[in-house]
């Protein structure tokens, strides 16, 4: 878990770049961009720590679990020392081919040479765990450690550990593989978990062999030298996530000099180089700028415990062709070293230095066509941790051209909202300082927005029934309801008691939506003069509960949505002759905490 941070964005200014390009998209060089970037990041952690790699004794502990009735796989010793050996070497290597001043992560030895490798009894037989018992044998593992004098308590939140899990089932006559293992990882430079699978066949001595088949429950028909490089790149790429990376695949660039990347799908590459097959795995230089800092690889645990602060002003998002480019000035303590960008789960990365007065720019040069995703930024301090910033979404055209728009309204708004709280100004101010309609989508949509959260308009005196036919649509948010109570608060259209303020949900904003906390119940008269009924509904973002959306004609229920977390659902019904139209939010059967149902865009028509 990373440390508690300050984050804010101040003087915001948003420009969408069709009119005023900052950069061309261009194809990048990868072994450039290490050159370029590598030195000064180094050069900000050596003014840190002081001279690298340091003395810090941590070390990456491994645990053999097996459950209560199964013992250990043949040889388990001696072939997962092997796959730590080759684990450590990889990082070592990829770390250093660019350039950094890192140690190879430590590894616990015994006197004969093997890895220290605590063993662990579970409490249950095989048949009780499962792919989601990571927790359970995680829990069951922390004793040992304490026992061993490798941890203080049995939160385990202060060391990075593999486990390798005994659950797989090799048939060595029909030559059949099967696991039922945990498989997954996360982490930080504070602490992190990998689980991993053992089998009889785990060991990167088999990775270059092709003569020899079997069939796995998952991969189906492979060599055995297949199965290591997704089951040996697995342990390699599970300690990335415990080591604190995400899920990102290479760049093309990257990719056409350097393979496929080890956090993206490099966990099914490793190795393959030695059969001939492709050219393997490698670390991508926006992942290693993370691990640069990481304890384990610099040897220094100074400032781990230290409150963050990361500031971000004159954040500016743009685009030119088909590229998206950020740009803003970073205030950090302790100092960052370098800001790492990518647009969502298994999407390219990309890494920058920011300048001595801390302004940076990010690129994203590599988007996928016919795509919406979410800008991520994170900010790499000196001592090891990181603040994420998310929320940036955007679309992306069938040709390749992104959308901004949303990010652009976001971030007006945000400002809006900012003023309206700390600044001495009238609403008439705040909307002055907001760009003209005409500069862009972004800009029209949040001058909409901001000019009815600002200056609510005279409230509603008519029923959608009392509407004169002459009128072919209405939105509902200007009509009378017949009754009206929520959940918690008051009712409320077009604004919300706390952030975000103004109606978005998901990764939306819209101009106009109905407050409506779980539980509840919005009723208005149609007359039955009314024949189509549309909108949107979500959960106010910044909000986490659950909620069920239900539409109700004349008592009779018309339309029930799916449970809302986090995506919104639209809905488009018929409602010809219908006399009383109810809107109905439920809390989706478990509490009503953060339960903020929004009705968005609702509109009548005939």
């Amino acid at each position: 878990m990373q440390a508690r941070s300050h984050f804010l964005l101040r003087r915001l200014s948003v420009i969408l770049a069709a009119a005023l390009p900052l950069i061309t998209a261009h194809a990048r060089d990868p072994k450039a961009d290490i050159a370029e970037q590598v030195p000064p990041a180094v050069a900000t952690l050596k003014a840190y720590h002081g001279d690298l790699p340091g003395e810090l004794e941590r070390k990456l502990h491994v645990i053999y679990w097996t459950p209560a009735d199964r013992e250990p796989q043949p040889l388990w010793r001696e072939r997962l020392s092997r796959v730590m050996e080759t684990t450590a070497d990889f990082y070592e290597k990829e770390m250093k081919r660019m350039g950094f001043p890192v140690r190879r992560i430590p590894l616990d030895h015994d006197a004969d040479g093997l890895l220290k490798i605590h063993l662990v009894k579970g409490e249950q037989p095989y048949a009780h765990y499962d792919v989601k018992s990571g927790s359970e044998i995680r829990r069951e593992c922390l004793p040992t450690l304490r026992k061993a004098g490798v941890i203080k308590d049995l939160s385990g939140d202060s060391e990075t550990i593999v486990i390798f899990c005994n659950m797989s089932v090799w048939d060595a006559e029909k030559r059949t593989m099967r696991q039922n293992s945990p498989y997954y990882a996360g982490g930080s430079a504070r602490s992190g978990t990998a689980w991993q699978v053992d089998s009889p066949l785990l060991d990167p001595a088999l990775l270059a062999v092709k003569d020899q088949r079997l069939k796995d429950g998952q991969y189906g028909d492979i060599s055995v030298g297949r199965y290591n490089s997704i089951f040996v790149g697995g342990v390699i790429h599970e300690l990335g996530h415990a080591l604190g990376l995400p899920h990102n695949k290479e760049r093309p660039d990257e990719a056409a000099l350097f393979g496929t990347a080890l956090m993206g799908s490099g966990n099914r590459t490793y190795g393959e180089d030695l059969r001939g097959e492709g050219k393997g795995s490698f670390l991508t230089l926006a992942h290693a700028m993370r691990l640069a800092s990481h304890p384990l690889f610099t040897g220094s645990s100074k400032g781990l415990d230290e409150k963050l602060k990361s500031e971000v002003g004159d954040l500016s998002i743009t685009t030119t062709g088909k590229t998206i480019t950020v740009t803003g000035k970073l205030e950090a303590t302790p100092p960052a070293y370098a800001l790492v960008g990518y647009s969502d789960y298994n999407q390219a990365s990309i890494s920058t230095i920011p300048a001595k007065d801390g302004t940076f720019t990010v690129t994203f040069d590599a988007l996928e066509p016919a795509k919406t995703g979410e800008l991520r930024f994170i900010t790499c301090h000196a001592n090891g941790l990181t603040v994420e910033r998310r929320g940036f979404h955007y679309t992306v055209s069938a040709d390749g051209t992104p959308d901004v728009s949303t990010v652009e309204a976001k971030l007006l708004l945000d400002g809006v909202v900012a003023k309206k709280q700390w600044a001495n100004m009238t609403p008439d101010q705040i909307l002055a300082t907001l760009p003209p309609e005409s500069q862009s989508a972004g800009a029209k949509l949040a001058r909409k927005v901001a000019k009815r959260f600002l200056l609510p308009g005279p409230k509603a005196t008519q029923s959608p029934a009392d509407i004169t036919v002459d009128v072919k649509s209405v939105s509902l948010c200007d009509t009378l309801p017949k009754s009206q109570k929520v959940g918690w608060g008051s009712p409320a259209v077009d604004r919300l008691a706390e952030e975000p303020f103004y109606p978005a949900s998901s990764s939306s904003i819209f101009e106009r939506g109905i407050y409506a906390h779980a539980p509840a119940q919005h009723v208005y008269d149609l007359g039955g003069t009314w024949s189509k009924f549309k909108g949107t509904c979500g959960l106010a973002r910044e909000h986490d509960g659950s909620v069920v959306f239900v539409i109700k004609g004349d008592g009779k229920e018309l339309w029930r949505s799916k449970t809302i977390k986090e995506d919104v659902v639209t809905f488009d019904l018929t409602v010809t002759g219908i006399r009383q139209l109810e809107l109905v939010v439920e809390n989706a059967g478990d509490d009503d905490r953060s339960d903020w149902g929004l009705w968005l865009d609702p509109e009548l028509t005939r």
